[in-house]
């Protein structure tokens, strides 16, 4: 009888502590997620962002569109500041494959972004839901100048 008293005052503090560190991990299902709408430019493609949280704190940028231009490579980017005051190319997207159809592109496990002055800042989901930034989907590299999305996101 002793010896399962002695066992169990050893093991209790062993599940205890299994207990705790399994408590701290976040679940997959408890992962938040937020969406933007993207306006249409010229060609009527508008679309979704979503931003998605990662269990590691770091975040995923989902950018969709309702149409595409078939056979071309859309680029992506997120700025600082707003569509009405603009800032500073904060990150490069994944590109967009056009289908002629719906297409997106995922930039994942964002962890960082860059400031006017070159300078990288740590981010969180949670600093970017709150960061006032907007995202625009260009036609291709051949023609950065024309524009086929854009819309607000975060704290805007």
């Amino acid at each position: 009888m002793r010896t399962g008293k002695f066992g169990l005052l050893l093991t209790l503090p062993i599940l205890v502590a299994l207990i705790t560190v399994s408590s701290c991990k976040k679940d997959k299902s408890s992962l938040r997620s937020k969406d933007y709408a993207l306006s249409a430019v010229t060609t009527g493609a508008n679309g979704t962002v979503t931003i998605s949280e990662n269990a590691d704190k770091s975040f995923n940028i989902k950018v969709s569109l309702n149409k595409s231009v078939k056979d071309t490579v859309h680029l992506a980017k997120l700025y600082s500041g707003s569509l009405t005051t603009p800032g500073a190319l904060a990150v490069t997207l994944s590109n967009i494959t056009g289908t002629g159809n719906a297409a997106s592109g995922e930039t994942r496990n964002i962890t960082q972004i860059k400031l006017a002055d070159n300078s990288m800042k740590n981010m969180t989901y949670d600093s970017i839901i709150n960061y006032k930034a907007f995202i625009k989907v260009f036609h291709s590299a051949f023609r950065g100048d024309s524009l086929l999305a854009k819309g607000n996101v975060g704290n805007n």
